[in-house]
């Protein structure tokens, strides 16, 4: 791997306790914190301030919900770009008002799709002008990973967050990273993975 500044961001769902998270992670971690369940804005509000966070909302929220949560201020939001295309401008432009970098996500379904596609996609996202685009892909989707992984050469490439989901592609989060992508997610070994294909904390420094 080369010499570089990675910065790893520790995946987290809500479904773990506020209690819990404090216990376990230093205050002043990156972390991701995933509203996979429920939740409360109070607890959105804890989080952001003794963490520099990733917000992503993960169950389904309506747009003046998103709206809410970015007023809090996290360092970044991450937003849905198949529930909020239609909105995605005023969300990019709100969350500038409120100093908020934006990550405008994708998760490929399981249908087969091709690279041309996927690079058609890239490119609209990016056209919102978010902070970053993140766009996984998974084993279904039949795809030639040197070629997807070729879409750094493409892109500006620390603004991209590509990368596979599963056990099967979990080499393309390192692959991801030599290319420059800006961060890596990893799982803590007191919570788990929120993704299947996650390297844990301690995994990536043996790497």
């Amino acid at each position: 791997m080369p010499e570089q500044k990675i910065t790893y961001c520790v995946s987290i769902s809500n479904k773990h306790s506020i209690t819990k998270i404090e216990n376990n992670i230093p205050k002043g971690s990156f972390i991701e914190y995933r509203l996979d369940i429920p939740y409360s804005l109070n607890d959105i509000k804890n989080m952001i301030y003794n963490y520099n966070c990733i917000i992503a909302p993960k169950i389904n929220i309506i747009y003046n919900e998103i709206k809410k949560i970015i007023e809090l201020s996290p360092k970044y939001i991450d937003i849905d770009f198949l529930k909020f295309e239609s909105n995605l401008s005023e969300l990019i432009n709100y969350s500038v008002m409120y100093n908020v970098k934006t990550i405008v996500s994708y998760h490929l379904s399981e249908e087969k799709i091709s690279v041309e596609d996927i690079q058609l996609l890239i490119k609209k996202m990016l056209s919102f002008s978010p902070n970053y685009v993140k766009l996984v892909f998974n084993d279904e989707n039949s795809l030639d990973i040197n070629q997807v992984l070729s879409l750094y050469d493409i892109f500006p490439s620390h603004r991209l967050l590509l990368f596979g989901m599963g056990k099967e592609l979990k080499f393309t989060r390192l692959e991801a990273i030599k290319k420059g992508s800006p961060l890596m997610y990893v799982a803590h070994s007191s919570f788990g993975e929120t993704a299947e294909g996650q390297f844990s904390l301690d995994e990536i420094q043996e790497v």
